[in-house]
C-alpha cells in the first residue's frame, strides 16, 4: 500500500508545469501566426480591384516602329476575345484594357544612312514610296488611344491605378500587350461611364 502512495506521489511530480516563460513563448507564436494571417487577408483586400471604379485614360505613344504599331492593332482587334490586356512592362501586373486607337500617324521613314525622309500622306497612302513595302521596316509612328483601367482618385494625391501606382497627366509608363511593348504618355484620366 505504501508503494501505491509512493507511485501516486511520483505520478503527480511528473505533471507538466508551465512557467511564465512558457506562456510568453506560446503567446508570441500565436501572435506571429495571427499577424501573418491578418497581413495576407488585408493585403488581398487592399489590392483587390473589385470595388474600384473604371476610368478611361487617354494616352499617346511616339516613336513606335511599324512592328510595334501592328502589335498594338492586333491587341486591339482581340477586343472581342478579351486578349487586349495591357500590363506594366517591368512587373507582371495589369494596367488595364486597350480600348481604342483614335489616331495613328506615320511621322517619317529613316533611310538606311540614318536620314529622316518626310512625306505627305493622302488617302492612307505614302506619296513618296512606290509599291515596295520595305519602307515599313524603317517607319516611325505616333498613336493616340485610350485604355480602360481601374483605380481611384485619392484626395490631394491624384489618381491611383490599381491602388498602388500614382499617375497624372504627362506621366510616362512602359507597358506591354500580348504582341508589343511600348511607352505611353498619359494625357488625361476621366471616369468611364
Amino acid at each position: 500500500m505504501a508503494e501505491n502512495i509512493e507511485k501516486k506521489a511520483e505520478g503527480k511530480k511528473k505533471k507538466i508545469r508551465f512557467n511564465i516563460i512558457d506562456i510568453i513563448i506560446i503567446v508570441a507564436v500565436v501572435a506571429c501566426v495571427a499577424g501573418i494571417i491578418l497581413r495576407v487577408v488585408l493585403t488581398d483586400n487592399f489590392k483587390s480591384t473589385d470595388n474600384m471604379k473604371e476610368y478611361i485614360m487617354t494616352f499617346n505613344a511616339n516613336g513606335l516602329s511599324y512592328a510595334q504599331l501592328i502589335g498594338i492593332e492586333q491587341a486591339l482587334d482581340e477586343n472581342k476575345t478579351g486578349g487586349n490586356f495591357v500590363s506594366f512592362a517591368d512587373k507582371n501586373e495589369s494596367f488595364g484594357t486597350l480600348y481604342s486607337i483614335t489616331e495613328s500617324e506615320l511621322l517619317y521613314i529613316e533611310s538606311h544612312n540614318g536620314d529622316k525622309i518626310y512625306f505627305e500622306i493622302g488617302e492612307n497612302e505614302v506619296s513618296v514610296v512606290g509599291n515596295d513595302d520595305s519602307w515599313k521596316e524603317d517607319s516611325v509612328w505616333y498613336i493616340k488611344g485610350a485604355i480602360i483601367c481601374k483605380g481611384e482618385y485619392v484626395s490631394g494625391k491624384g489618381f491611383m491605378l490599381n491602388r498602388d501606382t500614382y499617375l497624372a497627366a504627362n506621366s510616362t509608363v512602359d507597358v506591354t500587350t500580348k504582341y508589343s511593348e511600348f511607352t505611353i504618355k498619359v494625357l488625361d484620366i476621366k471616369e468611364y461611364k
